[in-house]
């Protein structure tokens, strides 16, 4: 406790001498520039009010359960006994035979005693009382410490959010509950011993809100009017509706805080990260690594792009290479500069300028975008693509003889319309000649024959149609085979 108020205490001091160094490096500010600095840089917040409150509680019970249990002492006969084991050693050697001394007088020594023991055992029950708030505070601390990580703060970033929808909640839920137990206790107060008081009743509402329906058996059992109407109403109201509202509350406070810490992208699990809190330092003293604190001011006073502009300001991302942090002097050194960069890719990869995060993404996806980040690899050293060649191939081939069914069943149609138009010709000549019979026309026509003397049906378009569906669904099978061939080498390497 004593340690935890050094580090409060320390902790306000240092962010008093940032905001007092901020002060002395802009003396020019104007009252609203200050205000904006008083507001972001707080020299201290509520949980170091209550951590200061606390801990020095927790000095005092410390200090009282010292004096509540001494060390044992020793009798006449070299036995180690308590304290109140030498109280109820007093009560009982009480000397009531000792002519010397008055009845009443004895009376009054045993009630004293009797009287001081009681108050000692009071004393005992509240000291253990405060015991236990104490450990129900640490436990509420607890939940509150949680929140120094995305990952393990959902629960404390879940009662946040919740907490007005919470405190609505209560005022309806406890009106309406205190108002079914007075009626509770006023309709079966005389018959039902759990609504024999107010107290007893909010109590016996309690025990049926987490299940515990205690309705009368045997020959106590029956229907009572109004005793079913009550049941009824508090089911609805209580066990059904404000129930269901309170678990609705929290789950879609739950359903936020989740999506905020999938969002949340340069976080990884607590564990890696505590490591890495405590790595840095030690690399950066050996290197001569620049501190988190000063780094983060020089990555935002820096202009990056060189556009006269803040950086900030921008929805675009600049990428940090180690070129401009040693450009700029942000770390010193080239060889400096790409470890900082190599550390931070591989402790934290969302840095790393167009990261997508692929924790959601299914093994033989991630193996496929491993292999094609291999494959540009490859082919940025030596000039060619080995793995996207077969698929590149595939999708082409079925291009082209979409490209190419198409083109014949555009050819077929013109046929058969040039076939149409030199029908019509030739039954015009023939209705000429023959003096308008246009019965024996038709039998003279050859409907199907066109121009170019080839017959054209229905039969031919479907076999055309039939052999592109076949190659289509050959060049389709071979893509599959090669996409089947990528998964089994994945599975091989794991």
């Amino acid at each position: 406790a004593c340690l935890d108020i050094i580090l409060v205490c320390t902790t306000i001091f240092a962010n008093f001498r940032q905001r007092k160094q901020i002060f002395k490096e802009m003396p020019n500010m104007t009252e609203e520039q200050k205000d904006v600095v008083i507001l972001h840089t707080p020299i201290w917040s509520w949980l170091d009010v209550f951590d200061l409150i606390f801990r020095g509680i927790n000095i005092g019970f410390c200090i009282w359960h010292w004096n509540m249990y001494p060390a044992p002492t020793t009798d006449s006969n070299g036995n180690s006994i308590g304290n109140y084991e030498a109280v109820v050693k007093d009560i009982l050697d009480l000397e009531w035979s000792d002519p010397h001394v008055t009845t009443e007088e004895k009376v009054d020594t045993f009630m004293g005693m009797v009287l001081s023991l009681n108050d000692s055992l009071r004393s005992e029950d509240f000291h253990r009382m405060m015991g236990k708030m104490m450990v129900l505070v640490f436990f509420m601390r607890v939940v509150i410490y949680m929140r120094v990580h995305p990952k393990i703060a959902v629960l404390y970033a879940t009662l946040v959010e919740m907490y007005m929808d919470f405190v609505h909640f209560c005022v309806v839920f406890f009106s309406l509950f205190a108002v079914l137990a007075y009626l509770g206790m006023w309709s079966f107060g005389d018959q039902k011993a759990d609504f024999r008081d107010f107290g007893t009743a909010m109590y016996t509402q309690f025990r049926m809100l987490v299940g515990e329906f205690n309705m009368d058996t045997g020959e106590e059992a029956g229907f009572d009017v109004m005793w079913g109407l009550w049941c009824v109403t508090y089911f609805l109201m209580v066990f059904s509706l404000l129930l269901n509202f309170f678990l609705a509350i929290v789950v879609d406070s739950y359903a936020n805080v989740k999506e905020a810490v999938q969002t949340c992208k340069v976080e990884n699990d607590v564990v890696w990260d505590i490591c890495t809190t405590f790595v840095y330092p030690i690399l950066a003293l050996l290197e001569g690594l620049p501190q988190r604190g000063k780094l983060i001011n020089a990555l935002l006073r820096a202009d990056l792009d060189q556009d006269q502009k803040n950086d900030d300001d921008g929805d675009q991302d600049i990428p940090v290479s180690a070129e401009l942090l040693d450009t700029f002097g942000i770390v010193k050194g080239k060889k400096q500069s790409l470890l900082f960069v190599k550390y931070y890719h591989r402790v934290c990869p969302a840095t790393d300028f167009g990261f997508e995060d692929g924790a959601s993404e299914l093994e033989h996806k991630a193996l496929m975008r491993a292999a094609v980040a291999l494959d540009g690899v490859r082919h940025a050293v030596l000039g060619e693509k080995i793995l996207e060649t077969p698929v590149q191939a595939v999708e082409v081939s079925l291009d082209t003889v979409h490209h190419e069914v198409k083109k014949e069943i555009l050819d077929v149609k013109n046929m058969l319309g040039e076939a149409e138009v030199s029908r019509q010709r030739e039954m015009e000549g023939l209705l000429a000649k023959l003096g308008g019979n246009e019965t024996i026309a038709r039998r003279i026509a050859r409907p199907s024959v066109g121009m170019s003397g080839v017959t054209v049906d229905d039969s031919f378009l479907q076999e055309m149609r039939t052999q592109a569906e076949q190659e289509r669904s050959a060049m389709q099978r071979q893509l599959d085979v090669v996409m089947q061939l990528l998964e089994d080498s994945g599975r091989q390497e794991q």
